[in-house]
């Protein structure tokens, strides 16, 4: 079948994957501060090849565990 593409339809209900700067955005943080918690393993992520990505789930937890008092 030469010269034909197969298309993947976009669900947006699907849990898509941010990327360092949307995962800024999300928390509202600098990107320096997503990239140190990656650094620190502090956060859940997944590598993409060289890319980092973020479940909005993962993010979530990061901050109850943050905000969740001693």
């Amino acid at each position: 079948m030469a010269g034909s593409t197969t298309s993947r339809q976009f669900d947006p209900h699907a849990e898509a994957y941010l990327s360092v700067p949307e995962a800024a955005v999300y928390l509202s943080v600098p990107e320096r501060f997503i990239r140190r918690i990656v650094a620190e393993r502090r956060v859940a992520f997944h590598k993409v090849g060289r890319y980092v990505r973020f479940r909005r789930a993962d993010l979530d937890a990061f901050v109850q565990r943050v905000d969740t008092p001693y």
